[in-house]
C-alpha cells in the first residue's frame, strides 16, 4: 500500500513539474503555471467559459464518438444520414487514421501523409487539439489553413479557415481510378470510392462522372472565390447575442439544422448577413430558393417546373427508386446495389446510414457511372445546397445515362 501511495505522489509531482516547466501557453517557469490557473483552466473567466461552450458543442458534433447530450432530431432524416462519431479505435490504421484519429492527422500535417501500414495505438478522437494548438502556440489559431490539393492532383481548394476542413472532407478516390472496369463488382465496399465526406470536391464541382461531351459544370458560390472562409463561415457561426439555438447549431456542433425545444431550427443568419440571399431566406428546405433569383425549370422530368432544390429532390428520388431495395433493374435476387444501411432499414425509408451493403453481383458500366454520381451527391449530405447547379447537373447526367430523364432539360 505504501508503494502505491509513493507511486501516486511521484506521478502527481511529475505532472505539476511538467505543467510548471512548459505551461499552458508554451512558456516556461511559474508564469506559465499561473496562466493555466487563471485563464483557460479557470472557472468563471471569459475564455474558460468559451472553452466549456466549445466542448459542449463538440460533444454534439459528428467529430465526437460518444453519447450525445441531445437527442437527434429530424435533421438526421432530412440530410439523410444518422448521427455517428468518428470512431478512432475502429479506424486507426490502413490510412483511415489520417482523418479518423488525432495522431494520424498530426502525422499527416507533419509528413504529408499517414503511413497506410501503420496502426495508431491508443488512438484518440479528432478533438480540440487536432484543430487548435493552444499549448504549443499560446493561442487558438487553427493548426493549418494552407490551401488543399484535392485527390485529382490538380484542383486546389483555397477557402481560408475552411481549408482545415477540406483536408479530410474530400474524396478518397478519383472517378477515373474507380470506374476502370466494364462491370462494377459488389465488393466495392463503403470505405472505397469518394467515401463519406467529399464536400470539398463537391463545392469545387470536380471528380464526377462526365456524361457525353458535357464540359461545363458549376463551381459553387460557396467556394473561396465568394466566401473567404467557406465552411467555417456558415458551419462555425458564433452568435454575438442571444440566438435561440442548440449545441448542435453552428459553433463546434457545426450543424445548420437541429432540434430546438422539440422543433427543427435552421441556422440561416450568415446566409442573409452576407447579402447572398434575400432577407426572407428562412430555412434549408426544397423551397428556400423561391424568389431568390433561380428560374423554375423542369429537370426531374415530372413536367412541373419548380425551383432547383425541388428538382434536385425529384431526381434524387428517381435514382433511389432505381438503385434502392427491391429495384427490378438488377439480376440475381432482384435487389439494387443498396439494400441495408446502419439501422437495418432500406433506402426508401428516407434515412441514410454510413454503411452501404451491395446485394447484386455486378452493375453494368452505365449503371456504375450513374451510381458514382448518385452516391457522390448522397455522400455530400447537403441535398445540393453546397453546390446546387453542380448537384442538378450530375444527377441529370446519371438519369440521362440510364434513359430516365423523360425529355427534361439539362441544368446549365
Amino acid at each position: 500500500m505504501k508503494n502505491k501511495y509513493l507511486i501516486s505522489f511521484f506521478l502527481l509531482t511529475l505532472l505539476i513539474s511538467f505543467s510548471t516547466l512548459y505551461g499552458c501557453k508554451g512558456e516556461s517557469g511559474e508564469n506559465a503555471a499561473s496562466n493555466c490557473a487563471t485563464t483557460c483552466h479557470a472557472e468563471n473567466t471569459e475564455i474558460g467559459n468559451q472553452l466549456l461552450a466549445a466542448s459542449a458543442g463538440y460533444e454534439n458534433s459528428g467529430h465526437y464518438n460518444g453519447p450525445r447530450t441531445l437527442v437527434p432530431s429530424d435533421v438526421t432524416t432530412y440530410h439523410l444520414y444518422i448521427f455517428h462519431g468518428s470512431n478512432a479505435n475502429y479506424a486507426n490504421g490502413g490510412g483511415c487514421q489520417q482523418c479518423h484519429t488525432h495522431q494520424g492527422f498530426m502525422e499527416y500535417l507533419e509528413e504529408g501523409s499517414a503511413d497506410d501500414l501503420s496502426v495508431v495505438p491508443a488512438a484518440s478522437q479528432v478533438s480540440c487539439y487536432t484543430c487548435h494548438s493552444p499549448h504549443e502556440e499560446g493561442n487558438f489559431e487553427l493548426t493549418t489553413i494552407s490551401p488543399v490539393t484535392l485527390v485529382d492532383g490538380t484542383t486546389v481548394y483555397d477557402g481560408g479557415d475552411g481549408n482545415l476542413c477540406a483536408n479530410c472532407h474530400q474524396s478518397t478516390s478519383t472517378v477515373t481510378s474507380y470506374l476502370t472496369v466494364s462491370s462494377w463488382p459488389a465488393e466495392k465496399a463503403s470505405y472505397q470510392g469518394m467515401h463519406h465526406g467529399p464536400q470539398a470536391d463537391f463545392i469545387m464541382g470536380v471528380n464526377h462522372w462526365v456524361y457525353g461531351s458535357n464540359t461545363s459544370y458549376g463551381e459553387s458560390d460557396h467556394s473561396g472565390d465568394t466566401i473567404a472562409d467557406t465552411c467555417s463561415t456558415c458551419h462555425h457561426y458564433m452568435a454575438d447575442d442571444r440566438l435561440s439555438g442548440s449545441l448542435q447549431l453552428g459553433g463546434h456542433g457545426f450543424y445548420l439544422k437541429a432540434d430546438v425545444h422539440g422543433s427543427n431550427k435552421d441556422l440561416t443568419v450568415t446566409c442573409t448577413a452576407t447579402g447572398c440571399h434575400d432577407s426572407d431566406f428562412t430555412g434549408y428546405n426544397p423551397t428556400f430558393l423561391t424568389g431568390d433569383g433561380h428560374t423554375a425549370l423542369d429537370y426531374d422530368g415530372d413536367t412541373t417546373a419548380e425551383n432547383i432544390l425541388q428538382e434536385i429532390k425529384g431526381m434524387r428520388d428517381t435514382l433511389i427508386s432505381y438503385f434502392g431495395n427491391g429495384a427490378a433493374n438488377f439480376g440475381g435476387d432482384g435487389n439494387g446495389p443498396i439494400v441495408d444501411i446502419t439501422d437495418g432499414t432500406d433506402m426508401t425509408s428516407g434515412e441514410w446510414g454510413l454503411n452501404w451493403e451491395f446485394a447484386t453481383a455486378t452493375m453494368t458500366e452505365a449503371q456504375a457511372q450513374s451510381f458514382w454520381n448518385f452516391r457522390y451527391f448522397m455522400e455530400d449530405k447537403s441535398m445540393g445546397i453546397h453546390n446546387p447547379t453542380f448537384a442538378a447537373q450530375i444527377l441529370w447526367d446519371a438519369l440521362e445515362n440510364l434513359g430516365l430523364t423523360n425529355g427534361a432539360t439539362r441544368p446549365q
